[in-house]
């Protein structure tokens, strides 16, 4: 059997003490905080489903259950000091080891939890997907999990190796953000208003939350901002983007009307639609 206390000794003895591994008490209780929220959210989600999910949504109830589970236990590993580590050439306990630790349940989060909510708003976006939209989806998520990856090897060396990674990152982020800004620019089409403004208002509020985390991340190893900082950015953020996101997705009718809605043509279809009718009108004429 697994021994969670043995686990955790371990993981704080590869790391160095848990002062360093965690940044000290401040951040711990952040940490501990930003788990009861996700725990929280795995509560009401739940309790959503069972009282009012249907055949037709409830796949956005379990991945919205999924997401907060995980950040859940991303959030309990970060506060027991699990996995936090220091980049290549940092000493744990030395002065530069407290700006300079990367918690990897946080990444190991991210990577599991945003392929999710792109998956979540790519459905809800049904009536507007093309023939072979999941080619479209796959390429996406594979910039989401690259982005994720490059953003954890910046996090694990030094300047200015770092910042090569940290670009590469964003280049992946902005091939990601121009897909759900498409999806956000296209919603508009929609016929049912319900479905069309809750898309909107979900991939806006998206957008607007994951172009914070980048800003974070280098004020934060750019030495402008402190770690306890740096946690509570982060867990406002990912509250923010996991539990309030799935009451906005999950709460109302649009949920339940996203397969009701009839699927709207791409603009070049329904151009060759019009010519073919008008074509057909002349020739009965």
């Amino acid at each position: 059997m697994f021994d969670l206390a043995t686990i955790v000794a371990a993981s704080r003895a590869a790391v160095g003490p848990t002062s360093s591994a965690t940044g000290g008490g401040g951040d711990t209780v952040i940490l501990w905080i930003g788990c009861g929220l996700m725990l929280f959210g795995v509560v009401c989600f739940t309790y959503l489903r069972l009282r009012k999910a249907t055949a037709a949504s409830r796949g956005f109830y379990d991945k919205s259950i999924m997401i907060v589970a995980v950040a859940t236990c991303a959030y309990m590993a970060m506060a027991l000091g699990i996995a936090s580590i220091h980049p290549q050439g940092i000493a744990p306990g030395s002065p530069d080891s407290m700006a300079n630790r990367i918690y990897l349940p946080r990444y190991a989060d991210w990577a599991i939890t945003t392929p999710l909510l792109l998956l979540d708003l790519i459905l809800f976006a049904k009536p507007l997907l093309n023939k072979g939209w999941q080619w479209d989806a796959m390429i996406v998520v594979g910039l989401d999990v690259l982005m994720i990856v490059t953003g954890v090897v910046a996090g694990l060396i030094t300047a200015p190796d770092r910042w090569y990674f940290f670009w590469a990152s964003n280049l992946c982020f902005a091939g990601v953000t121009a897909y759900v800004f498409t999806i956000f620019a296209k919603a508009r089409r929609i016929q049912e208003p319900q479905v069309s403004s809750r898309l909107r208002l979900l991939t806006g509020y998206l957008l607007v939350l994951w172009f914070v985390y980048p800003i974070i991340w280098a004020l934060y190893f750019g030495g402008v901002m402190g770690g306890t900082i740096e946690d509570l950015s982060y867990m406002v953020l990912d509250v923010l983007a996991k539990v309030v996101f799935g009451f906005i997705l999950l709460m109302g009718p649009a949920v339940e009307l996203v397969d009701k809605t009839p699927s709207v043509a791409p603009p070049d279809e329904e151009s060759e639609r019009g010519t073919s009718r008008v074509g057909r009108v002349g020739i009965a004429r």
